[in-house]
């Protein structure tokens, strides 16, 4: 028998992805957080990715964190990134309108999100 389908196996990135997250939530320490590198931030199909990045504790992937992103986290540790370092956020799978298809994204839990099953798949990387 064959071992389970891994995405990030299959389509490995230095970023963190939607798929990365197995489907449940996952809590993470900001360690630190830099604007977007023309060349380290490129996206999927090839364009440069804008925004704010973030690096954690608990993993080696950057979290490219969109507006959407960027609002909720400032909704619970304040309007600075300085000040989110040391501060735990929680991602958490999501779909999002991108166009006229549905995509999966990562979303910020926030105050009244709906719980999901947590875990850490970086534990073993």
């Amino acid at each position: 028998m064959s071992e389970p389908f891994k995405f990030s196996k299959a389509y490995p990135s230095d970023h963190l992805r939607s798929p990365d997250l197995g489907g449940k939530e996952v809590t993470l320490t900001i360690k630190s957080w830099e604007y977007t590198d023309k060349k380290k931030d490129k996206g999927g199909d090839g364009q440069t990715m804008e925004g704010l990045v973030l690096l954690f504790k608990e993993s080696p992937k950057r979290f490219v964190s969109n507006v959407t992103n960027f609002k909720a986290i400032k909704e619970l540790h304040g309007p600075e990134p300085d000040s989110w370092v040391g501060k735990a956020i929680t991602l958490r799978p999501d779909v999002a309108r991108f166009g006229r298809d549905m995509v999966d994204c990562i979303r910020i839990k926030g105050p009244g999100s709906k719980p999901l099953p947590t875990t850490n798949p970086f534990k073993d990387q």
